[in-house]
């Protein structure tokens, strides 16, 4: 009774706030297109990156290469540097809600490899930097990458949010750290 009960909660989580997720499919109440649970959370059991060919192109209608590049929808950039940008979130889950995206095109925080730790740790600093600007309560964030196949879009972001104690029930399920479907960049960092 208590596996159903998990079950209908999370994947109600999951559903209400992913729409548009793709390419997940549930059996008898697991998610199969996702190995083991276990392996997203124990850092000493790694998954391959062999699902991820970094050598593919971004797709024509990827919305954060847009703002990367020519920002037709005009989205402020708070941050524009050589190899990333910074913008607001378009439904922030705090006051201060920020996305750190990278300009070159990598799926996810799953399909990083050990050459992008410079990029990771310059996210990370980013992140920190454009918070303290914004007079963010540094005591009370968080930074985070939402999980594959937890993500609604499929180019590497960093949310930082500050103050977490601002944020409502769903987003502090959505972004809760350490679980299946959002995870610190330390945990990035410590696949690489």
């Amino acid at each position: 009774m208590r596996n159903m009960k998990w079950w209908f909660w999370s994947t109600t989580v999951f559903c209400c706030h992913f729409v548009t997720l793709q390419n997940v499919v549930f059996r008898a109440g697991r998610c199969v297109t996702c190995r083991d649970p276990g392996d997203l959370i124990d850092s000493k059991r790694r998954l391959s990156v062999s699902a991820y060919d970094m050598s593919e192109k971004p797709p024509a209608n990827c919305i954060f290469c847009q703002i990367c590049g020519d920002n037709p929808s005009g989205t402020e950039l708070v941050v524009s540097a050589e190899d990333l940008v910074v913008f607001r979130d378009i439904k922030p889950a705090a006051k201060h809600h920020f996305l750190v995206v990278s300009r070159q095109h990598i799926r996810d925080a799953k399909a990083m490899t050990s050459e992008h730790k410079p990029l990771l740790q310059r996210m990370v600093s980013v992140a920190e930097q454009v918070l303290r600007d914004h007079d963010a309560d540094m005591t009370d964030y968080r930074l985070g990458f939402h999980w594959p196949p937890f993500h609604s879009i499929s180019h590497l972001h960093l949310h930082a949010i500050s103050p977490t104690a601002d944020m409502g029930f769903m987003a502090r399920l959505i972004f809760k750290p350490n679980t299946w479907w959002f995870v610190p960049p330390e945990y990035v960092m410590s696949r690489l």
